[in-house]
C-alpha cells in the first residue's frame, strides 16, 4: 500500500487521527471530516497487529520502572561531584571513622589477641578506620553513581519513545517520528503510528525530568530497539561500577598504609625515617586526591544526576545524619 499523506481537516487544517468510521470529528473546529476508504483500511491493519503491540508494551511495562524514593535521596546524597563529597562526606565520615576506630578498641582487642584496647596497635586502628570509610562512604558512592547513571540513562530512553504532546489542547497524541496524529485504543500503553509504523509510549510511570538527546531519538520505530540500548548501556554502567569501586580501593589502601606507617618509632620516641617518610607521604596523598578532585574536568555529575528530581539540598544534610548515625554507634560500642 503506498505511503498517505496525513490526514488533515477541511476546515482548518488541523491533523487528524485515523478511525474506523467513515467520518472523525476535528478536535480544533469540530468540524465532520469524510474518512476514505484507504485510510480506514491502513488503520485496521495497525489495529489488527494485535501481537506487536501486546509485545511492545509487555518490554514497556519492564523498562518503565521509577526508582523508589528512598533510593533517589540516597543516590542524591552520595552522589556529588568528587570534590564537594570529600568536603562534605569524605572528611566528615574520615574523621568519625577514625573517632569510631579508636572507640573501638576494647571490642578489636580481644579479636586480635591483645590484652586490652590500648595495646592495639596503630596500624590496626588505622586499617579499621580506612575499612569503615570504605564501606561507609566510598562504597556507596559508587553504588549512588550507578543508581543515577541507570534512572537517568532509563529516563532518556523512556523520553525517547514518548509520544509528543498534542498540537491542539483536547487533540490526539502525536508521532514522535513523523508528528502524525495517532489512534490511541483506551488502555494501551504503545500506539504504533499508522503512518510510519513507529512505537509510541503513551502512558508513562516515570516522571520524565530529562531532556531527549537527537541521538537517542534515532534509536528506532520500536519498543524493542530501545530495550537493546538500555541493556547496553547497563552493561556499561555496570562495567563502570567495578572500576570505580577498584579506584576507591586502590586510594584507601595507599593512604591507609601511609597513615599507618606514620607511628612509626624508635624506642626513645622520636620517628623513624619511614615514619617520617609516611607523615610526608600521608599529607602528600591527601593534597594529591583533593588537587585532583578539583581538576577532574571531565566528571559527569550533572549529566548522570539529571534524573534524579530529589532537591540537591538533600545532598547537602544526608551527610551529617550519616555522622550522627556513626557517632551514636560509636558510643553503644564504648
Amino acid at each position: 500500500m503506498p505511503a498517505l499523506e496525513v490526514l488533515t481537516c477541511t476546515s482548518c487544517g488541523a491533523p487528524l487521527a485515523l478511525a474506523d468510521t467513515e467520518t472523525v470529528t476535528c478536535p480544533s473546529c469540530r468540524t465532520v471530516n469524510p474518512v476514505s476508504a484507504a485510510y480506514r483500511d491502513m488503520h485496521r491493519a495497525r489495529l489488527a497487529d494485535v501481537a506487536l503491540r501486546g509485545e511492545g508494551e509487555a518490554v514497556l511495562r519492564h523498562l518503565d520502572h521509577p526508582p523508589s524514593l528512598p533510593l533517589k535521596i540516597a543516590a542524591r546524597i552520595l552522589d556529588q561531584s568528587m570534590f564537594v563529597f570529600i568536603l562534605l562526606f569524605g572528611i566528615p565520615v574520615g574523621i568519625t571513622s577514625v573517632l569510631f576506630a579508636l572507640g573501638a578498641s576494647n571490642w578489636i582487642a580481644p579479636l586480635i589477641g591483645v590484652a586490652n584496647g590500648d595495646a592495639v596497635p596503630f596500624g590496626v586502628t588505622v586499617g579499621f578506620a580506612c575499612f569503615l570509610l570504605f564501606v561507609v562512604a566510598l562504597v556507596p558512592r559508587a553504588l549512588g553513581i550507578y543508581a543515577n547513571r541507570v534512572a537517568t540513562g532509563r529516563q532518556r530512553l523512556l523520553a525517547a519513545l514518548a509520544a509528543t504532546p498534542p498540537a491542539t489542547p483536547g487533540g490526539p497524541a502525536r508521532c514522535r517520528r513523523c508528528g502524525a496524529p495517532l489512534a490511541v485504543v483506551p488502555g494501551e500503553l504503545v500506539a504504533v503510528c499508522s503512518y510510519c509504523h513507529t512505537e509510541n509510549a503513551v502512558q508513562l510511570s516515570t516522571k520524565l525530568v530529562v531532556a531527549t538527546t537527537a541521538a537517542v531519538k534515532q534509536l528506532g520505530n520500536t519498543v524493542r530497539d530501545v530495550a537493546v540500548r538500555d541493556r547496553e548501556q547497563r552493561h556499561d554502567t555496570r562495567h563502570k561500577l567495578v572500576v570505580t569501586t577498584g579506584n576507591y580501593a586502590i586510594r584507601t589502601v595507599l593512604f591507609g598504609t601511609a597513615f599507618a606507617l606514620t607511628g612509626q618509632s624508635k624506642e626513645d620516641g622520636t620517628p623513624t625515617t619511614v615514619g617520617i617518610i609516611a607523615v610526608l607521604s600521608t599529607v602528600a596523598l591527601a593534597f594529591y586526591f583533593i588537587i585532583t578532585s578539583l581538576m577532574h574536568h571531565d566528571d559527569d555529575t550533572h549529566d548522570r544526576t539529571e534524573g534524579n528530581d530529589v532537591p540537591e539540598w538533600v545532598g547537602v544534610v544526608g551527610p551529617l545524619g550519616v555522622c550522627i548515625l556513626l557517632f551514636y554507634a560509636m558510643r553503644f560500642i564504648e
